[in-house]
């Protein structure tokens, strides 16, 4: 049996993606395919019919994340078929979501890179828990062949560390712990570099006296990620297993997005870790990650002055979970219905304050977006379909055009 290429369908797909046309004729679909993604060569009509059919069914297909793609519309004998994608696909292109299965595994991928957008200061996992004591951490350096002389004090701050307890069955309590931070690590800077973070409890804390350590070695390993607390980060809600984390960050180092780390340390430990191959676009992806602060929380103070449009709930269903958007969207209703309970002068200053909050994130979200642009032009240009695709997760058109026309 002949393997499946997808190369017709995704042919299909972007020929829509790029028509100023919603709907083209079978014949005019295919000529453009031919032209622009054959160079010429002909597509055989059976294997061309054949994919259309497919994609105009409702029947479940696995080779597509959703069913059917297509609309037909037949005028009979002597007249035209005309083709146009569905509600769905369309809202899937405009969030450069993939339509094919075989395209998903890359989009499950990109989540997992802006999981961890710099794969930097992940806290190592040690017997189920990142803090070491005293015998674990000798241990731990025994084990990777590094003398305690070897690490020397880089610094050394007092600061604040927040834990949440259990106070009941289901109720957390979240306690602000005064800690001293010391930071060691070893002279020398390489791929070898380890961080040993110790962890003093002070005066105020009911841990007084004790303390703990924790390593960090660069990058991220499989089992770091799938192990990572989550809660509170993006596509927190989309939940891989281990095997699928180890895939996508396969699949990210064959496109030359991340890279393998050589060590000694790792050898010593049989650890395989990754971390970003080029350094700009690591630092394109933090700037990223700065502009989705931005788009969110212009986004949460707008819709506290009016409701959400549909393409703004996809968008936050799509980032955040059903779960999550459906909490945040209730609070939103109910700040809505406070807002109308008091006074109108009130109101009207709270409103304006929000206003001219909006236009703050606006004006800051769009000079990171330019920054983007001018100052790491490479980037989309070796990376465009991991650019493009974040950029409209993360910045969409449709919050582009509400700057652009000064709107809410």
């Amino acid at each position: 049996m002949r393997r499946y290429d997808p190369t017709v369908d995704r042919a299909i797909i972007e020929t829509f993606r790029k028509s100023k046309n919603t709907e083209l004729s079978s014949g005019n679909l295919k000529l453009r395919i031919e032209t622009d993604y054959r160079r010429g060569g002909k597509i055989p009509s059976a294997l061309f019919s054949s994919r259309l059919k497919q994609m105009i069914s409702s029947s479940r297909n696995s080779r597509y994340m959703i069913n059917p793609i297509l609309r037909k519309k037949d005028y009979g004998r002597g007249g035209n078929v005309i083709y146009s994608l569905t509600e769905k696909a369309w809202r899937r292109l405009k969030l450069r979501l993939p339509i094919l299965t075989e395209d998903s595994k890359r989009e499950k991928a990109y989540h997992l890179l802006l999981h961890f957008a710099s794969f930097q200061n992940v806290p190592r996992d040690m017997a189920d828990s990142p803090m070491l004591d005293e015998e674990q951490l000798k241990h731990f350096l025994f084990k990777t062949h590094i003398s305690r002389n070897e690490l020397k004090q880089v610094s050394t701050e007092n600061g604040i560390l927040r834990r949440q307890v259990f106070v009941s069955r289901k109720k957390l309590k979240t306690i602000d712990e005064p800690v001293k931070i010391t930071r060691l690590s070893r002279e020398q800077e390489n791929d070898d570099d380890i961080e040993i973070i110790r962890i003093d409890y002070l005066s105020g804390s009911e841990m007084r006296g004790e303390f703990y350590y924790t390593c960090r070695l660069p990058g991220i390993s499989a089992n770091e990620a799938f192990n990572y607390d989550q809660s509170g980060i993006l596509f927190s809600h989309i939940e891989l297993t281990r095997n699928e984390i180890s895939e996508c960050l396969q699949l990210l180092e064959k496109e030359g997005i991340i890279k393998r780390l050589s060590s000694s340390i790792l050898q010593y430990l049989d650890e395989v870790r990754y971390d970003i191959a080029d350094e700009q676009l690591r630092k394109y992806l933090v700037k990223c990650s700065i502009l989705h602060g931005m788009s969110t929380m212009r986004m949460n103070l707008a819709w506290q002055c009016r409701p959400p449009r549909h393409e703004e709930v996809l968008w936050y269903s799509f980032l955040w979970g059903d779960a999550m958007k459906e909490g945040r969207f209730l609070e939103f209703r109910e700040a809505g219905m406070k807002m109308k309970q008091i006074d109108p002068i009130r109101q009207k200053k709270l409103r304006h304050s929000r206003e001219s909050s909006i236009k703050s994130y606006d004006r800051g979200a769009k000079k990171v977006f330019d920054e983007l642009r001018e100052n790491y032009r490479p980037i989309p240009e070796n990376y465009s379909y991991l650019t493009d695709m974040v950029i409209e997760w993360i910045y969409p058109s449709f919050l582009r055009d509400l700057y652009k026309i000064d709107a809410i």
